[in-house]
């Protein structure tokens, strides 16, 4: 229901319709739509991070940044409902932004951001805080995915190599070599 009708189509009374059993019986496994929403979102982050560790955890630094770039865009084009219920409305599924969902929402962070560290630590970006490249190439992953999943139309050939330019340009800006 989430991905094909997006969160204000969600209701635990129609989900349990669906599902063929009663809202209590529903209720007997979440305390309330907020509950079932962080369970998504666990399930989901849990799947994301999978997703990074397999793109290019064994290549070098600027390559599996890369990868993980592409792989967290490729999630949003491929989960564009529930890109943004997680990413772009998070005051939605909880009371406080983030509340409860810390964990797992800062290990996905941390694991997109961990070749960043590496190729700060080896030389292959300018000396810079870790943390602030990090965050520089998050907010160019979430720009490019929010874009192609929300933003106008744009031409296939351009929505193609746009992540693979923004990444680069972004690590062209944090001063990337090849050694």
């Amino acid at each position: 229901m989430l991905i094909t009708e997006g969160l204000t189509g969600l209701s635990l009374r129609r989900l349990a319709s669906r599902l063929g059993v009663t809202a209590p019986a529903l209720y007997a496994h979440v305390r309330d739509k907020r509950d079932l929403l962080q369970a998504i979102a666990d399930v989901e982050l849990e799947g994301l991070i999978d997703r990074f560790h397999e793109a290019g955890e064994d290549t070098e630094p600027l390559e599996c940044i890369r990868r993980r770039a592409l792989a967290y865009v490729a999630y949003a084009q491929q989960n564009p409902q529930l890109f943004c219920a997680l990413f772009l409305l998070q005051p939605e599924l909880t009371s406080e932004p983030w509340e409860g969902q810390r964990p797992l929402a800062s290990k996905a962070i941390e694991v997109a951001g961990e070749p960043v560290h590496r190729a700060v630590s080896n030389g292959q970006l300018r000396s810079i805080d870790p943390q602030l490249a990090a965050a520089t190439v998050w907010a160019v992953m979430q720009g490019v995915a929010a874009l192609l999943v929300t933003g106008p139309p744009l031409p296939r050939d351009v929505a193609d190599r746009l992540a693979v330019t923004a990444i680069d340009a972004a690590l062209a800006g944090l001063g990337a070599t090849t050694g």
